[in-house]
């Protein structure tokens, strides 16, 4: 094949990938774990999903932003209980190198749902300016404060939604020690996950998005897995991808 085009389609990024994630994938983890222990980090990654299974009539409390603070919380602290220790990123133009090509290849459900369906990006009526009110708000503030709306979701959801689902989920279920393929528990882990992530954001965004989402969470899990469980790359390309896409819906969509 001409290395341009090789270049082009991106087959060299493809392929250091996968030799990180098969050497990832057959690697024993540091540590098992019970069934009742991963249990317990699964329904803590439950948690976020509530929202939408439930409606809440009082208008007082944010209970979805409350609900994924609390489960994050119980991340951060049941993740340190069980002795999974969390890798300083000293590569990082390797760590970011391989979970860009997996968070690419973890978007083509998201690209598929562009041209099928483009609406579903743009459910994001919440950041738009509304019409009326009494004082009419300047343009270059409207911009700064819908700006800046983004850039605080996209920070939240990219640090909370990570801890939760690859730093907890993802981390607790590779180390189930009731099944011994190492390959097994890693796909069961990442799947698990991404279902989990995929689900959480159905109340919100519909069903449509939440399969793309799922695919997201895969590309982000087996990139988790490749860079040895360093979850700061993974978040900066959450954080990364929550802004963009906010922001495409918010200025762009009609």
């Amino acid at each position: 094949m001409n290395a341009k085009f090789a270049n082009l389609l991106g087959l060299r990024r493809i392929n250091l990938f996968k030799s990180a994630l098969a050497e990832a994938l057959h690697a024993p983890q540091s540590g098992s774990l019970g069934t009742l222990e991963v249990v317990v980090a699964v329904l803590i990654g439950i948690i976020p999903l509530l929202p939408g299974a439930f409606h809440f009539s009082t208008t007082q409390i944010d209970f979805p932003t409350l609900l994924v603070g609390t489960a994050t919380c119980l991340a951060i602290i049941y993740r340190k209980r069980l002795g999974i220790t969390l890798p300083r990123t000293s590569n990082w133009k390797s760590a970011l190198s391989l979970t860009h090509t997996g968070f690419a290849l973890g978007c083509i459900p998201a690209v598929f749902l562009m041209v099928i369906a483009p609406d579903a990006f743009t459910q994001v009526a919440q950041l738009k300016p509304h019409a009326g009110g009494v004082v009419a708000e300047p343009p270059q503030y409207m911009f700064l404060r819908i700006l800046l709306s983004i850039s605080l979701i996209s920070l939240w959801a990219g640090i909370t939604e990570e801890f939760v689902y690859r730093g907890l989920v993802t981390s607790a279920v590779r180390r189930w020690k009731l099944l011994k393929s190492a390959r097994l528990r890693n796909i069961l882990a990442v799947t698990l996950s991404s279902l989990l992530f995929g689900l959480s954001h159905y109340g919100t965004w519909g069903p449509a998005f939440s399969i793309a989402l799922v695919g997201i969470g895969m590309g982000l899990g087996f990139a988790y897995l490749a860079i040895d469980e360093r979850l700061l790359p993974v978040v900066v390309y959450h954080v990364a991808f929550d802004f963009l896409s906010l922001s495409f819906a918010a200025f762009f969509s009609k």
